[in-house]
Order: C-alpha cells, then structure tokens, then sequence
C-alpha cells in the first residue's frame, strides 16, 4: 500500500516536472508585440542589441556602404559564431529590400534573426539548422532607398523614387549579365553602384551555396534564368542546366506559404506559385542570375506580398505566412552532394571543378581549402573532379536522397602532361639548390643601371604570378627607381599580410647593398616551392625590394673604391643620406628635397610598410635610429656624440642584434681595416652615438613613415672587386632572410566597427610610446613587440578609444591576433562623457572673428565674474585675453600662471577656436563643481590669450578656397618676433609675458607633425613633460602630416621662438599639434577639439604638480630674490616678490633642489616625487657672513615737499662721505648704488628747504627701496626770488581784474587776448601721487626709518592726468605699516596728454 502510494506521488512530481519543461521552453515570438518597420538606425541597434545579448550566436557586420553612407548590415548566425566556419558547413544567404519601398522583406529578416537566436536550445528545428549552417542575413540593400519610401505605399512612387537608390538607379537591374558583351571586362570594369559591388565582392569573396533575394508587389517563387537572348518581354522560358533543382527550391517555399501556393494572388496567376523569370518579365542584370552565373551560389527570387510598403499592423500577418517556408528553404541548403578535392599528399585543392555528367555547362569549384557543395534534387548521378595540373577523376556514381547530403570526396594524382611553368616547377623540387642557396647558375657580378633593368624584367617575365615590377620615380638624370615587389598576390595588398621594404645603394658608389638586393630577388623566387622557410615567407609577407635609390651616382662610381665619395651622391652632388625632412631641424643638406628622396618618401607614405632596412657599405655594423639629436643643428654645438635612443630602444637593439648574430663575422664587432680605433659591441650601434647623421632616411623612416628602419652596414669596402661578391653574398644571406622574418613578432588584427566596417588610419598605442602605427585601407594593423605584456589602445575619429592588455608570449614566431571592435561616438554622447556638454564646441562650429571671441570672453566675464576676468588693457586690437581663477581680485601670489597662447602663427586659426572651447570647459568644469578643477583653479590662474592680427586676411583666403588647408600671411607673428627690428606687434606679446610671472606656457601648432620636444638637448626634465602631455587616449596621435618647405621653414621658426622665449623669460614654450591643417573645414574643428582635448588638460594640470614652499631668511622674513633650480636643469626658478614663494617643476623619483640667494649660502635640499604637490613649507637660508663684508648696496627713493609735490634737483649724498652725492630727477626721484655701508645716513639738501637725515638699514638682497624724505620749509626770510615771485602774483591778479572789467564793459563782445592764451601750456610737467600698499608688515627698529620694499611688482605707476583738471595734491593716506614716522610719499608722475 505504501509502495503504491510513493509511486503515485513520484509519478506526480515527474508528469508536473515535465509539463513545467514543456511550458518553459514554449518558442519565443515576443518580437511581434507592437509592430513597425525598423528605421536604418533602429535596424543596427536591433541587431547589435542582439549580439550583445546572444554574443556566441549572432556577429553583426557591415560589407560596405550605400550610396549615401549607410552601412550595408549583415548578421551571421551560427553556433560558435566566434570561430571560423567548420569544414564542409554550407553557407545560406537571405537579402531583402534591394528595391527599397518592398519592406516587407526587410522587416521579415529582422525578425528572422530574433527567432534563431532566441530560440536555439528551445525549438529542435532552428537548433539544428544553426548548429549546421552558417546563416547569412541582410535586412537591407538599398537603405538609401528605404530612407526615402512612406509606409501604406502599395505601388512605387512617381520615378520610382524610393525603389531606386540615391543615384536613382535600380539595382536588380544593376549586376554583370551572361549577355554582356566583353564579359569579363564589363565585370570588372563598369562603373556600378556601391550597394552592387558591395555584394559582388561579398558574394564572390563567400562559397555560398544557397540564397534567396526577398521583394514585393507580388506573390511568387521566380528562378533563373531572368532574360532570354532575344530579351522578348515576356512568356518564353529560360531554363538554367539546373533547371529541375531550381523548380524544387521554388517549389519548396511556395508549398509552405499558405497564399503562394495557389498562385493566384495580385490578380496574377502563377502555377504552384512559381515561374521561370524570363517567362514572367525580362529581366537583363538582375542579382539571381548572377549568383548563378559567376559563382556557385544557387538563389531565387521571393515576391512576398502584393503591396510593397503594407501598414505596419499587416506584419505579423505576414511573419506567419512566411516563417515556415523560410525555415523549409533554409534547410534545402543541405541537398545534394559535398566533399572535399585533395591531392595524394592529403594538401587541399583549390579551384577545382566538379562536374555533374549531362549538366557540365555548370561546373562548381572547390575553395581554398578544398570544400565543395553541389546542389542536387533526389536520384542517381555521375561525377568527376577535374584540376589542372592533375589527372582528372573518374566519373563516380552519387546517389542523392531527401534527408542528408551525401559526401563524396576526391583524390587527385599530378600530371606527368602538365607543360609550362607547373611542369618546370615540380622538376625544381628535384633538382636541390647550390652551394649558395639558388637552384638555377649565379653569376656574382656588378649590374649597371641597364644590366639591373634587364635583370628585374627577366626574373618578373619568369615569375609573373610572383613578382611586380614597377617603378616609384625618376633620378635627376631621368633613370627609373626600380621597385621588385614578390608576393603570392603581387599588386594587392592582403589584409593581415604585413609589408617589407629593402632599399639599397642610396651611396652610389657604395656597391655591395645594391648585388646583395639583386641576389636576394633571386634567392626568393628560386626558392618559392622548393624551400619551405622561404615559401611560408613569401607566402606570408609581400616584400619590396630597390636594388638602388641613387642610379646616377652609381654610373659614376668604380670598382675598387674602398672608401671615396666619388659616385656617393646624386647627380645634384646632394648626399641623399642629409636630404629627408629631420625631426630636429633642417639645415642646408634637407631644405630641399632630391628627387630620389621624393619618390622614396611619397612610396613610404603611401604603403603600409612595417618592418624595413636601408643597405650600405664601408663599415660592419647594424645602426638603429636615432640618428641624430637636436645639438646637432645649433651652431658651435659641441661635436662629441650623445646616445639618443627612440622609445623603442629595445625592439630596435634586438632587430639590430638579429641581423649582427645572423651575419658570418658582424656579431663580433672588429674594426675595419680603415678605422682600426672603431669596434662595436656585440656589432651594434646607435647611430647618434657612432657619428651624428642629420637628414637620414632611417629617421624619417620612422618618425614619419611609421617603419621600424635600420641602417646595414653590410661590408668594409664600398666597391670590392667581383670576386668578393660570393663571399659578402653568404655572409649575409641568412641575416637577410632572418631580418625579414622578424617582421611576424609582436601583434597584428583589424580595427573594425561594431558592424564589421574596416576603419583605416585608427591609431595603435602601446603603453603610451608617442610613436603609432595607422591601419591601413582594410582596417589591418601591425606592431612589432618583443615578449611581455602590453596595454594597446586603438583610438579611431569617431569611436570611443579602447584599451586592452594583450600578452606577446616567449615562444613563437607568429604575430598575437588581436581584433579591435570599435563603438561609435556620438558627438553629443561624447560631449556629455567629457565635455560637459558644452555644445556650443561640438555643433555648428566656425571660425569666430576678433569681435565674436571678445564677445566670448566678456559673456564668460558676466556669468561667472568670480572666476573669470576679461583683461581689457586696450590690445584687443592684438590679443584678446581671458584670465581665469578662483576667487578673482584676490592675491595670486602663490598660484601659478599659466598662458595658454592661440599660436604664433597667425595663418593657424585653429588654434583660436580650441582656446575658445578649452575657456569654456574649465569654466564649466569649475562652476558644476568638478572637484579636481576646483582644486586646480585655487593654485593657478589661466590666462587665455587669442592672437587677433591679420585674421581677417586669413579669413578671405577661407571664404575664397574652403579646402585651402594652409593659408599664407607673407609675415608671419614669429618672423616679426624674430626680427630685430622694433615692431608694435612684436612689443605688445613680449608684455603678454612681462605683465605677470608666467610659469608655464602652451601654444598651438597645426600642418606638421613633428613634435617639438622643448630644447631637448638642454632641458631633458621639460622634454620629458612635453612627451607625456602628447599621449592621448581620446583622438588619434602623430598624424602623418605631409611634409613641405612651408611647414619645415614654420617647423624652424618655432623653434627659434621657443629658445628665444627661454632665453629671455627662462620660460619653455610647450606645444600641441593640433592637426594636419592649419585651418582645417569648419565643420572638422569639432573633431580637432575631440581629438586633441586630454592633451591639453594634461598640459593645465601640470599646474597641480611639482614642490611649492618659501624661502625665508634666519628671521623668517621672505628672501625676495631667491632662486629656485632642479639639479640638471638650466632654468632658474625666481621667488614670488612680496612672500618669496616657490612653485616647481620636478620629473618623478629622486631629485635635487637647490636653494640659493645673494648674500646667502646654497642650500641643497635632496626629495622623491611621486606625483601631485609636494609641499616643503618654509626653506631657510643662513646669511653668508664671508662674502657679506665686500658687500655693495643700493638704495632709491624720493624727495618732495610737505605737500607731496616732488622736489627736483635735491642733492642727497651720505654723512661722512661727500664724494658720494646724487640729484633727485623732475619727479624727485633718486637711485644711489654701491654704498659700502649696510647702515649709511643719507642726507638731503634743496634750496628754500630745510636740511634732512635718515638712517636706513639697508636690504641684504637687492635694492633698497622706496625711502622718502619729506622737506619742510626753510625759516629763513624772504630772499629776492621770494619778493620778485610776490610782485609777479600781484601783477597777475591785477591784470586778471583789468581784463574781466574790459570784458563786462564791452558785453563780452570783444576779444579778450589775455583770456584767449593757452593756460595749458607749461614749462614742466605735472604729476599726480599715489600710494602703494602692497608691502608685508615689518618690525621698525628705527623711528624714522622704513625698509624699502624690493619688490618689481611694486613699480612707481605712472597716472595720466588732463590739463584741464587742476593740478591737485593728494593727502596722506599711507598706515603705519607702510610708512614710517615722518609719512613719506611715493611720487608717482603723470604726464599731460
């Protein structure tokens, strides 16, 4: 009984178990709820929202774009779409909506791919048709055209506007056709609408095997073929030789859709809702046809639905109609026969043909690797595999059934038949290579220019599926710069196939490079097939090989030259070797560029080389970059040579390594006959420290061709005799084939977007290095890395940048494949992320004129007057300037000044507009309470300084040519601040700098992309912050900028802007390029902005760094000229003039400051930075009590009266001293140097005054200033001059009554001549006074004394007053803490105007 009952319950719990089962896994079609058609921006959402929650079964990728930009989406849908397809899995194919008003397709495959994913695992069906079929979507061909058609449309538009695409051309007219007369170059050569060659490539590039074209307006199954030879309109048939298995897949899908298989619909009648295309209507370039035709792919055409565009609520109807006939088709993919063609080593066999006996007129090929698909209908069959070069298979008998392919695989054995290269090729394989690698008879010879010519054309005549030969230029004397490039696809880029380039004899005279090239080429394709290594090489690599960059020198040379220069430059008599564009500089070697260099660095910009090296003779060594530094162009430089490694210093020293310890005698370093004084360590050397070359190919190679170059030295002797060519040739055949192999370390992928389009020049980063490598037209890119681990960064124009670690593994010799999936950034996304949504600096951007950015200013000014300050001292007329902080109005002596100029350049208005967003972000970040800001703006101040001159000039150059690029001004800001002549324009920025303490200071550059890293050679510590403020993770970096003399002679100017600027102000001038144009499409300042904005915070937030303190004496008083230096660095750092504060710049780790003073003693005060602000509180100094006892002292100061009126001509002399005497000036001013006393007593005398003393204590640092005497009146009484002054004022007074008595007789009508003078006119000038209060409390240790206050800030201001006022004496209004006793004045002239 208890038995029976558990029974009943475990009964229970398993029925209700599998009932929970069964409902759980009920098929998911929420996707119909609340219907519509999917906008082109709502269609990639959609799908990529599903591969972000299906990412192992959906992948989202775009072919290419419309006419009109849009991409071309498609979605994969597989099991493991991560991984590449499984052999023998068939590929199937839906497209939809190629006439861009039949939605109903469209939306159909959109729900489509919602129903696979979110129903695998659930439905059996679709899990088995994804786990064996790798499924291909495309929603939309014509997205253009679907922009523009209106849902409820049943019919097209008038002109078919909207069917068609934006070129208004309809594209299932638009494909190759098997009529087309000159097939092949109509294929190739016509010019079609992207869509269609977006899906020509797709579909040719692709083995489908299976697809289906989706429209509307009908309800039919039409197959091939779709025209006639006659092209009658209609009703007559045109069957494929695959008739009967087109008939079957038409028939299938019809079958299933409840209206279709009546064929009856539309008012139209199809039997079994079928019919040939051609019996139908005409149809000449139509998709279905050319699948066919030009590939192995089998597809028809769907009509869906009767009206084109149908209202949205008609969607779900229609997925239900059509949801099992699209399943049933997709699973035909799989009828028929399939296999693999392999020859009798197991190697697959492409391209060969499997022919089905009696339907021979249509042949399939086998892939690369071998895989073919062979749509058959049910029955018996006989097939045979037929390749060339291979004896072809018997016919083999297939029988076909309903339920699964049958496999049929096939064996091929070669031809013993074969003529030609094939039959020559396998004899090679027989014949083993010589002693010196190469298969056929070497002759080691020198090859003038017409021996290399005819050398280069034999071997591309011989090996033309191998080699290319073509040319990159012309030398002066007009001979071809011959380029032999060898590559499995010569003439093609392959994605993920890196570039090479060997470049040789650039010394004309230096020979052995140039045999070695030539030995090489044939070295290579001798040994294609033959030789494994070599084989996986070329199969690997396509390498560029110029045997001789300087042909004209060569002629000129000789044999037997060991070391001369005869024939060593160009018919120019210009070494090539000086002639590149040098990061450095330009001198007169590289103003000008040589034909030959020309061509080679348009050839460099315009490949994507990686990895490549510069053959020379005369020395035994492998040189790596650099190859000079930046002493190297200053004048009287020091001629000892510097170690100037790149970042990469290491993987340059193990490229390097590789070719030494490759080579038979390199690796041992031994001098050469002809230096015996000249060894290298391990056969290496950095080429700045070996001799300093400027101009080099190999720096340029790599500053600005984004190439990885060594320079090979390859053999002591230039031009040996012949005899020794074998001998140079095997001592460098394995480090020629080593070196290039290296080429496959390090990391290689694509940067595509998130819908699979390549993004070419995204800029690749590792752990922050400046230098980059681009990826090329199909989004591939390369580094070379050694082992180890590494951040990448990808940062794209209009993606968010990624980062990602990646390790490069100890062992292997193949790149780590790693693949960049970037995601849009959309502007206003973005402007939220970093900017604060500022839009005014991402939307409708432009050029702002002079009046517009001072209106900027000011309204920044009104809003937040806290903060910001327009500085408004009358120079708008050439600057407009912006001053901003916290707390404005309050002291600034312990914040640091920073400048952020708009240029020097004047032709470059880029930078005025990003100075406009860069005041805006950091207002903006202050005022939403950003705390770093806040904290950044209480210790600096920012002052914004646009250069306005001549923008209206370069403005109309914009408004003519808005592709200008480059404006030109005949003068430049830069030349007139490096001409010595006076200039107002020149005075008025050298005051920018005078007007506060600059600290730091950042301009804008734009047009070239050579970094200027801050005087490198003499200050390495602000080098250094220069380098670190260019990485950027936001925008791309060292953009490969065009080179012209233009930009080398600004490039130039710049420089000597910079030192000049640190010469006279001990101030680096830091700068960012902003972009390759200096005045780039409006449009385009947006990106600049985007780009280039965490550069330039890096740059402010400088001010957040480095030690800050004061100096102060034993007393604690402020030391107010001291100094402030970093042990290493030439710049002096100067105290602030009232609080001796200090704020510097240090590089992290370990330093030394040292602390020193007039008067003092040094102190050196040794610290570890880490980062942010170090604060050191008070450095005191001790007074220098040996060298105090020669001490010479200064003093300056005023006389004047009781009144304040100044006293001129005052003697003041010191008691006890009568030859040390001065006179007061027409302001009363005096200035008394080399007092030998430290406590002196001055004294003053003036006529009709009394006699003054003063005791001052003088200042033991710098001048002691602003000590006043105030005179009283002389006692004594009244002299002549008194008594002639009264008899002059009476008379005044009495004419003055006379004159206005003659007046008021004559009623004002007469002239009045004693009235009537100009009572403006004086004999001296008049002055007004002020006081000045900004001086620290002192304790007074003498009643009548005051300490004179050596601070430049407090300078004697000078207020301009009007004739017309009276002449008006101020009033002491002076404290006690800033006079002494006696309330001296500081007079202060103002001069009439």
């Amino acid at each position: 009984m208890i038995k029976g009952i558990l029974y009943f319950l475990l009964s229970f719990l398993c029925l209700n178990s599998l009932a929970f089962t069964i409902q759980s896994k009920v098929e998911d079609e929420s996707f119909l709820e609340n219907p519509h058609y999917d906008t082109n921006n709502e269609l990639a959402d959609h799908l990529l929202k599903l591969q972000k929650n299906y990412s192992n079964l959906i992948d989202v990728r775009s072919i290419g774009s419309s006419l009109d930009g849009n991409d071309l989406i498609v979605a994969r849908i597989y099991k493991d779409v991560k991984r590449p397809r499984s052999i023998l899995v068939p590929m199937f194919k839906y497209i939809a909506n190629m006439h861009g008003d039949e939605t109903i397709g469209r939306q159909l495959l959109i729900y489509l791919a919602e129903y696979l994913v979110k129903n695998y695992g659930v439905v059996q069906e679709v899990t088995k048709l994804v786990d064996t079929t790798d499924i291909y979507l495309m929603p939309s061909m014509n997205p253009d055209g679907f922009a523009k058609s209106r849902e409820g449309s049943c019919e097209s538009m008038q002109n078919y506007y909207g069917r068609y695409n934006a070129e208004g051309i309809d594209l299932n007219r638009d494909f190759p056709d098997r009529f087309d007369r000159q097939l092949i170059q109509k294929l190739y050569h016509t010019k079609r609408q992207p869509e269609t060659l977006a899906v020509m490539d797709w579909v040719k590039s692709n083995p489908f095997v299976l697809s289906a074209n989706l429209h509307g307006g009908a309800v039919v199954a039409s197959y091939p073929y779709d025209n006639t030879i006659n092209h009658h309109d209609c009703c007559e048939d045109s069957p494929t030789p695959d008739d009967s298995v087109f008939r079957y897949l038409a028939r299938t899908y019809a079958r299933n859709h409840p209206v279709m298989k009546d064929g009856n619909d539309c008012n139209e009648t199809f039997p079994n809702g079928i019919t040939n295309g051609a019996y139908w209507y005409d149809l000449s370039g139509g998709m279905q046809d050319f699948n066919y035709v030009f590939t192995n792919c089998f597809e028809i055409t769907l009509e869906l639905s009767c009206c084109k565009y149908p209202s949205r609520n008609e969607l779900p109807i229609e997925w239900h109609k059509n949801k099992k006939s699209l399943l049933e088709y997709m699973k035909l993919v799989h009828m028929g026969m399939k296999g693999l063609v392999k020859d009798v080593d197991g190697y697959p066999i492409r391209e060969a043909e499997i022919f089905v006996q009696g339907m021979e007129e249509k042949p399939v090929r086998t892939t690369e690797r071998g895989e073919y698909w062979r749509m058959l209908t049910p029955g018996t069959y006989y097939v045979r595999a037929v390749a060339f070069g291979f004896v072809p298979s018997r016919y083999m008998e297939v029988v076909i059934n309903e339920s699964e392919p049958v496999i049929v695989n096939f064996t091929l054995t070669p031809s013993d038949d074969v003529e030609g290269k094939s039959r020559a090729k396998r004899k090679t394989v027989k014949v083993g290579a010589d002693e010196f690698g190469f298969i056929f008879k070497t002759d080691f010879k020198y090859h003038n220019y017409v021996d290399l010519e005819k050398f280069l054309k034999e071997i591309h005549e011989t090996y033309p599926k191998l080699t290319r030969l073509y040319s990159i230029g012309k030398s002066v004397e007009n001979r071809d710069l011959w380029v032999l490039e060898i590559s499995t696809q010569p003439g093609i880029h392959r994605a993920m196939i890196p570039e090479f380039k060997y470049i040789a004899n650039m010394h004309g005279n230096e020979a052995v490079g140039r045999e070695l090239l030539i030995l090489l080429i044939k070295y290579l394709c001798e040994n294609y097939g033959p030789n494994k290594r070599i084989t996986d090489l070329i199969d690997n690599t396509r390498i560029h090989i110029m045997p001789s960059m300087n042909p004209d020198g060569y002629e000129k040379s000789s044999v037997g030259d060991e070391g001369g220069v005869i024939g060593r430059n160009n018919a120019h008599n210009v070494d090539l070797n000086r002639n590149f564009p040098d990061q450095y500089g330009s001198n007169i070697y590289n103003k000008i560029q040589e034909p030959e260099v020309l061509a080679v660095m348009n050839w460099s910009i315009a490949n994507q080389f990686v990895l490549s090296a510069n053959l020379h003779g005369g020395a035994l060594v492998a040189n790596f970059p650099f190859d000079d530094s930046a002493k190297d162009f200053r004048p009287f430089s020091d001629p000892k040579t510097e170690f100037n490694p790149t970042e990469e210093n290491d993987i340059f020293k193990y490229l390097a390594s590789t070719y030494a310890t490759a080579h038979r005698t390199m690796y041992q370093g031994k001098p050469c006959p002809s230096f015996i004084q000249e060894t290298f360590e391990n056969g290496i050397t950095n080429g700045a420290e070996w001799y300093p070359v400027t101009g080099g190919m190999q720096d340029w190679s790599y500053v600005h061709g984004g190439t990885l170059e060594l320079t090979l030295e390859v053999g002591c002797y230039k031009f040996p005799k012949p005899e020794e060519l074998s001998k140079y040739w095997m001592d460098n055949r394995e480090a020629l084939i080593k070196f290039i192999e290296q080429i496959h370390i390090g990391v290689k992928g694509f940067v595509k977007s998130s819908i699979g389009t390549p993004i070419k020049h995204a800029a690749i980063s590792v752990n922050n290095i400046q230098h980059v490598s681009y990826t090329g037209i199909d989004g591939d890119y390369y580094r070379l890395l050694l082992p180890g681990k590494y951040n990448l960064t990808c940062s794209a124009k209009g993606y968010e940048p990624q980062t990602i670690e990646i390790i490069v593994p100890e062992t292997g010799n193949h790149s780590v494949i790693y693949n960049f999936h970037m995601m849009r950034n959309d502007p206003q996304h973005w402007s939220s992320a970093y900017d604060f949504r500022i839009l005014e600096n991402i939307l409708h951007t432009k050029y702002h004129t002079n009046r517009e950015i001072e209106v900027i200013f000011r309204e920044l000014e009104n809003k937040h007057p806290l903060i910001a300050q327009f500085e408004d001292d009358g120079n708008e007329e050439f600057y407009n300037s912006l001053k901003v902080t916290d707390s404005i109005g309050e002291t600034e002596e312990t914040k640091v000044h920073i400048m952020i100029l708009s240029s020097v350049f004047e032709s470059s208005p880029l930078g005025r507009e990003i100075m406009v967003n860069l005041a805006r972000h950091i207002i903006t970040s202050y005022t939403t309470k950003e705390p770093l800001m806040i904290e950044l703006l209480k210790n600096i101040v920012i002052h914004f300084v646009v250069v306005n001159t001549n923008f209206n000039r370069v403005y109309e150059q914009f408004n003519a040519n808005e592709s200008i690029c480059d404006p030109h001004l005949s003068e430049e800001l830069s030349d007139k601040l490096l001409n010595a002549e006076s200039d107002v324009t020149k005075n008025k920025f050298i005051k920018l700098f005078e007007k506060d303490e600059i600290s730091l200071a950042l301009t804008f550059t734009a047009g070239d992309d050579s970094n200027v890293q801050i005087l490198k050679d003499r200050e390495p510590v602000y080098a250094q912050f220069a380098k670190d403020t260019q990485s950027s993770h936001l925008g791309a970096q060292n953009q490969l900028c065009p080179s012209n003399s233009m930009r080398l002679n600004e490039n130039e100017s710049f420089r000597k802007v910079t030192n000049l600027l640190y010469r006279m102000f001990s101030l680096p001038l830091y700068s960012i390029n902003l972009s390759c144009c200096k005045m780039p499409p409006e449009n385009e300042i947006a990106d600049v902005w985007r780009e280039n904005i965490e550069r330039i915070l890096k740059f402010v937030n400088l001010g957040r760094k480095g030690v800050r303190g004061f100096v102060k004496d034993e007393q604690g008083s402020p030391i107010r000229n001291a100094r402030v230096k970093v042990v290493g660095s030439e710049r002096e750092y100067k105290v602030s003039k009232n609080l001796g504060f200090f704020h510097v710049l240090v590089p992290k780790g370990t330093c030394q400051l040292q602390f020193f003073s007039d008067n003092f003693t040094t102190k050196m005060i040794n610290i570890n930075y880490e980062d942010g602000i170090l604060d050191l509180k008070n450095i005191t100094l001790q007074m220098d009590s040996v060298n105090n006892k020669n001490k010479k002292y200064n003093v300056s100061g005023y006389v004047v009266d009781e009144n304040g009126t100044p006293i001129k001509k005052a003697e003041i002399g010191i008691k006890g001293n009568w030859r040390k005497q001065v006179f007061t000036n027409d302001v009363g001013q005096f200035e008394m140097e080399n007092i030998n006393d430290e406590n002196p007593i001055l004294t003053v005398n003036a006529q009709g005054f009394k006699k003054s003393e003063k005791l001052v204590k003088m200042n033991l640092v710098g001048t002691t200033k602003n000590i006043i005497f105030k005179l009283s009146q002389s006692d004594e009484d009244m002299g002549f001059k008194n008594l002639l002054f009264i008899f002059f004022i009476c008379t005044l007074i009495l004419l003055t009554v006379v004159c206005i008595t003659c007046c008021a007789i004559n009623g004002c009508n007469m002239p009045c001549n004693c009235c009537n003078e100009e009572n403006s006119r004086h004999l001296t000038e008049n002055y007004k006074f002020s006081l000045l209060t900004r001086k620290t409390k002192k304790d007074v240790l003498f009643p009548d004394e005051i300490y004179g206050d050596d601070s430049e800030e407090e300078e004697e201001l000078f207020n301009p007053v009007s004739l017309k006022e009276p002449i008006k004496r101020y009033k002491d209004n002076f404290s006690e803490d800033d006079l002494s006793e006696e309330d001296d004045l500081v007079v202060l002239p103002s001069r009439s105007q």
